[in-house]
């Protein structure tokens, strides 16, 4: 590979990464919870009743669930 190349690769690798980095947490803060918190809903598979810290995912989108348990819980 040329060196241009891999230099327009790096480049728009950190470009994504910077825009994807800054672009999904909303702008207000959850209200601030405890780990206990955070765990009791993990362990009962609740993570959707946790406020949502993401303001382009509306509670009735189709994998509200899904993206909080991977926020809160990891997996």
């Amino acid at each position: 590979m040329n060196v241009k190349s891999l230099l327009a690769i790096a480049l728009l690798t950190s470009v994504g990464l910077a825009t994807s980095a800054n672009a999904s947490p909303s702008q207000t803060a959850p209200a601030q919870l405890t780990t206990r918190q955070i765990l009791e809903a993990c362990v009962q598979n609740r993570a959707e009743t946790l406020p949502n810290p993401f303001s382009d995912v509306p509670a009735n989108h189709w994998a509200f669930k899904a993206v909080l348990t991977m926020h809160y819980c990891g997996a």
